[in-house]
């Protein structure tokens, strides 16, 4: 009797227990590639939703209204455990430095198609597992000194579309794993091969549809990449106005050129 009393006690609490399938409408839980998935797209939130379980492993809140991201803004609803942040879409504009701080088995994160103008060089710090971030789409126009911190497992850097002026030589330095990085169809017209010499696995890097200007502040960097393994698409010169629209290798080196500085020293008796 006792016995039987006990299990149905057990089978009472069992029921009892929350799931964490059970999700803030109308967020869907469910198991997804073998992790626990929340999946929100387009489900009315303007923060983070504040009651899924803590084992949550994956988070899908494209197409929200959130637009800002605050210090430890994951950790705060309880998600310490997220894998993967897919974030595409939601308006997203200010992003605190530790937003993502303490996420420490995060792996990828998309960030596409927002309104990041700026993002703080420390931004990432810790999430050493991280493995793909996506940032295409948002204005990010350029990327500063040391602009990503030490990643070493980082893979997969996406910022195609991001309205790119300029990219420091020093940008990329912490990032030594990086085997494919986009920069596509930004506004680039120079680019400094110093800036890719510390990595020795990349095996994509597409640059096509930036305006690239060719002349002798892009030589260096022209040379190194046609002797690389790296070119899939032929890049076009949009200046000089001779050059407009010519492949890279159809122009030889030493016409990589800039027009000659002309000087005037007056001399006084």
């Amino acid at each position: 009797m006792a016995v039987a009393t006990l299990l149905m006690l057990a089978a009472a609490l069992a029921l009892a227990a929350p799931d964490w399938t059970d999700c803030p409408a109308p967020c869907i839980c469910k198991w997804s590639n073998g992790k626990k998935t929340a999946l929100c797209r387009n489900a009315g939130f303007t923060t983070l939703p504040e009651s899924l379980d803590s084992e949550m492993q994956v988070l899908n809140i494209s197409g929200n209204s959130i637009t800002k991201l605050g210090k430890d803004a994951f950790k705060k609803v309880g998600l310490v455990n997220l894998q993967r942040i897919y974030m595409r879409a939601t308006g997203l504009r200010d992003i605190h430095r530790d937003a993502f701080r303490e996420l420490i088995i995060l792996v990828e994160v998309d960030l596409s198609d927002n309104e990041i103008a700026n993002l703080q060089a420390n931004t990432f710090f810790g999430n050493e597992r991280l493995r793909v971030l996506c940032l295409n789409g948002n204005p990010l126009r350029k990327l500063g000194q040391a602009q990503f911190p030490t990643l070493p497992h980082l893979r997969t850097l996406e910022l195609e579309g991001c309205q790119l002026e300029s990219v420091h030589r020093n940008s990329f330095i912490h990032l030594v794993a990086l085997e494919s990085l986009n920069l596509k169809s930004n506004k680039l017209n120079n680019l400094s091969e110093t800036a890719f010499m510390n990595f020795a696995h990349l095996k994509s890097l597409a640059l096509d549809g930036n305006p690239w200007k060719c002349d002798c502040d892009l030589r260096g960097f022209r040379d190194w990449f046609l002797a690389s393994n790296l070119r899939s698409v032929s890049l076009i010169c949009k200046e000089p106005e001779h050059l407009m629209d010519v492949p890279w290798e159809d122009v030889p080196s030493d016409q990589f050129a800039c027009p000659p500085q002309v000087s005037f020293h007056f001399f006084l008796d």
